[in-house]
């Protein structure tokens, strides 16, 4: 299997479909039904086409609605959509949104007509760093071209909405510090290049999730003197950030990135199933190992101070993590030879199919 990490989109509450590049720079899916098994086998996948660089990055708008981005070899982002019934344009074609572009993609979708995706990429031709790039699909139709949004960032962006016109996204500046920019309907904020540094101190590429209308948490990783990584909080409600000017610290040591192709990718993951719970995945630095924090709506699970709960396995990356209910959650993990799962249903201490145990299903 190629050197990139799954990605996973859950349309409905009954099905999951996971997506990987494979060693031959194509790439693949596999989905599951509730009550049946992978398709189109455990350990099968069937091709998508293409030829990419990078990580997928997938959406579900809807029950019957997906869309697909991701790098490509020549430096440009690619699309392609499932419209219900198959895969658009064609099932091995993609359509080219842009090219020169260095990490990404990553989209969000803030409402059934709305999506949005982020890539950085040259800056203005005096200025060698990188910028961050917007291009956006409304009611079925792209806008004619990216929108440069200025900053000077390294990695893949982190984005998220919390519902109607809102769209925040989040970037590990070059001077290390997390940046912030939003959109909410009218116009960017602070201003179409300007962004809002999250704190003064040195972090890893951000994960944000949104389990609310006005709620944002925020996750990242502070790097600490040989490498050590410890895991990071910042939430948005309603009208602050929370702390004012710090991170709440988590505890741990943990991998602040990975290095890949010569580039840093984030190795945190965050998903919400229900108001006020937060689900966090992370490696830990030395064995790479999935470990878990969760906040149940009063506490952090495990306490802060006790460690993180073990899931076991090892991924030189990150994880891909997803929720089709309450109580649901799973994760896939990329090894240099498979891909792997495990979840929880109905039962959040109750990993499956053990506390360190992962399912196989196989490699592109």
């Amino acid at each position: 299997m190629s050197l990139t990490w799954p990605a996973a989109v859950a349309p409905s509450a009954d099905r999951i479909y996971l997506f990987c590049v494979g060693d031959d720079g194509q790439m693949y899916y596999k989905w599951k039904i509730d009550g049946q098994d992978w398709l189109p086998g455990h350990e099968d996948w069937q091709p998508l086409g293409g030829r990419f660089s990078g990580s997928p990055a997938a959406v579900a708008r809807g029950s019957r609605r997906m869309d697909l981005f991701a790098l490509g070899r020549d430096t440009g982002v690619y699309y392609k959509w499932w419209d219900g019934f198959e895969w658009q344009p064609g099932p091995l074609d993609w359509v080219l949104l842009g090219l020169d572009f260095q990490f990404g993609p990553t989209a969000v979708a803030s409402g059934p007509d709305r999506l949005d995706v982020f890539c950085t990429g040259p800056g203005p031709e005096a200025d060698p760093s990188l910028s961050m790039h917007r291009r956006t699909l409304r009611a079925g139709t792209w806008e004619p071209r990216w929108r440069q949004l200025g900053g000077q960032f390294v990695g893949v962006p982190a984005a998220t909405s919390w519902g109607g016109t809102r769209i925040d996204v989040f970037g590990q500046g070059v001077d290390g510090v997390v940046h912030h920019k939003w959109w909410n309907g009218d116009e960017e904020g602070p201003s179409r290049f300007a962004w809002e540094p999250l704190g003064k101190q040195e972090f890893a590429n951000p994960a944000a999730v949104s389990w609310a209308p006005g709620r944002l948490d925020l996750l990242s990783v502070q790097r600490g003197a040989g490498g050590t990584g410890t895991l990071t909080h910042k939430w948005w409600q309603p009208d602050e950030w929370r702390p004012e000017q710090d991170w709440e610290p988590l505890g741990g040591d943990v991998s602040s990135q990975a290095e890949v192709g010569g580039g840093r990718y984030y190795s945190l993951t965050a998903v919400s199933w229900a108001a006020d719970r937060l689900d966090v995945f992370a490696l830990d630095r030395v064995s790479g190992s999935v470990h878990h924090l969760a906040w149940n709506g009063a506490a952090w699970d495990p306490p802060i101070g006790t460690g993180f709960e073990n899931l076991g396995g090892s991924y030189p990356y990150r994880t891909a993590v997803v929720s089709r209910g309450p109580n649901r959650v799973d994760i896939f993990g990329g090894s240099p030879d498979h891909v792997w799962h495990k979840w929880c249903d109905g039962d959040v201490k109750k990993w499956l199919p053990g506390q360190l145990d992962w399912d196989r299903l196989g490699r592109p």
